[in-house]
């Protein structure tokens, strides 16, 4: 059995309801319902065409030099876990979302229609209850599959021992599954008046009666509280540019060097759980990858010791091998968040305004950025600032080995091996702290490892 139930605003409005669990709220419908797609959660396409094809040519005809050619076009496969939080839909898992419940932690289902809908009968009969302010998870019927177009030019040349190419690649993803907040409450200014009280029409506490589908019907519309909508809207783009040069390994050398100079732009990130990332402006969810490195450098290199003729040369002097990676690049960008849900929207993406200029120089891990340039867009707003605005530090790592092998006997060699990881000892941040109310907002908070040296025996025999 498919444990799928959505939410249409169509069938909302015209107050249909399921044949399958009778006292479903309005717009809901499951496995066995008219107009469901059989047992998924989302009806099936045959059109997905993923053509691929490849050109290489070697214009001199001597082996020495290719340009190389591709394009393709590949579909993704659904995360096995988007499926998995169906069972926390009503009426199987039942997850509730009270805002301020009246009668706190002590008695939360206070003023609650219905009261406590736990402990849950098993097997659900058709007539179970459904609770009210249920969170769901949604998949839009049509939803189609995620697919990327991949293409990319190189140029290959052999010079002597050492071969080097260019390449250009790129990719433009679309219809990437991201998910928002399809019930949220809506923002109404002003003042209310209750009885001889005038209160503020939007609250924290009155969040659910300001969500649309209470709007549309405040009796329906107590049956749902937040709605996760799989939104396959967002697309994204990669271009790069990557240089790399080798050398093999002759006369006790390899050398392998690699800069890659890229960028990557995207409306919103694939997630396991579809956990609302995306603001009501959806124009400013557009933005660089959170992962997006501008420019990365890799340089490793090996060196072996010659085999000398001198049996006492070669006894102290022979077997040795150094190694080094030389590491670098630019860093990942965050967002910038208010920390609060000052929108009073019932979503946790508030973003704030960008009031100032938030480059400063001379950055440090206790001041990355200018903090007074971000405040918070001020209640019921949404803030001006867009997603993944802010460059975390880059990184810079440096790996030294040495090692020496020993053959003691024609059967029994020992190699002794020192290895130094972030040998520099430089200071390579993990998170920069972006929550305007977080004490540390504005920091680098932690740090990956410092400078580790080990040291190894290794016996053969």
């Amino acid at each position: 059995m498919c444990l799928v139930s959505r939410p249409a605003n169509t069938d909302y409005i015209a107050g249909r309801r399921s044949q399958v669990f009778t006292n479903a709220p309005a717009g809901l419908s499951f496995v066995g319902d008219k107009g469901f797609p059989g047992r998924g959660p989302s009806e099936g396409s045959m059109k997905n065409f993923a053509p691929r094809i490849g050109l290489v040519w070697d214009p001199r005809g001597n082996g020495r030099e290719t340009i190389r050619a591709a394009y393709g076009i590949l579909y993704d496969q659904p995360l096995m876990y988007l499926n998995q939080q169906f069972p926390n839909n009503p009426p199987w898992g039942t997850v509730v979302t009270l805002n301020n419940p009246a009668g706190g932690f002590l008695d939360p289902w206070k003023g609650v229609a219905g009261g406590n809908p736990f402990p849950l009968p098993d097997p659900r009969p058709a007539n179970i209850t459904f609770p009210s302010n249920g969170t769901y998870i949604n998949f839009p019927l049509d939803a189609p599959l995620a697919y990327v177009q991949q293409w990319n030019l190189s140029i290959q040349k052999q010079v002597g021992s050492w071969l080097v190419s260019g390449n250009y690649i790129g990719n433009k993803t679309t219809h990437l599954w991201s998910g928002y907040e399809s019930n949220p409450a809506l923002y109404i200014p002003g003042n209310c008046l209750t009885g001889s009280t005038t209160a503020a029409c939007s609250t924290s506490s009155n969040i659910g009666s300001r969500r649309i589908l209470s709007l549309l019907n405040p009796s329906a519309g107590a049956s749902f509280g937040s709605i996760l909508e799989l939104d396959p809207g967002a697309n994204a783009t990669y271009n790069g540019m990557l240089l790399s040069t080798q050398r093999r390994f002759a006369g006790g050398v390899s050398v392998l060097a690699n800069y890659t100079w890229s960028h990557c732009i995207n409306d919103g990130e694939s997630t396991m759980n579809l956990t609302n990332q995306r603001q009501q402006i959806t124009s400013r969810d557009r933005g660089n990858c959170p992962l997006d490195r501008r420019q990365v450098f890799n340089l490793s290199a090996l060196a072996s010791s010659p085999k000398f003729n001198n049996s006492w040369l070669q006894r102290f002097a022979g077997g040795f091998q150094f190694s080094s990676i030389l590491g670098f690049s630019s860093g990942p960008y965050s967002t910038v968040t208010t920390g609060a849900t000052d929108s009073l929207a019932g979503t946790a993406t508030d973003r704030p305004n960008l009031v100032g200029n938030p480059t400063i120089d001379n950055p440090t891990f206790n001041r990355w950025f200018n903090t007074t340039a971000f405040q918070g867009a001020g209640t019921g707003k949404f803030g001006n600032v867009g997603r993944s605005t802010m460059r975390a530090p880059g990184f810079i790592n440096v790996t030294l080995g040495l090692s020496r092998k020993v053959r003691v006997t024609e059967r029994f060699n020992v190699e002794v091996r020192g290895e130094a990881f972030n040998a520099i000892n430089h200071a390579n941040a993990n998170n920069l702290s972006t929550s305007l109310n977080s004490p540390r907002y504005g920091q680098v908070t932690t740090a990956q490892d410092p400078r580790i040296i080990q040291i190894g025996l290794k016996v053969g025999f």
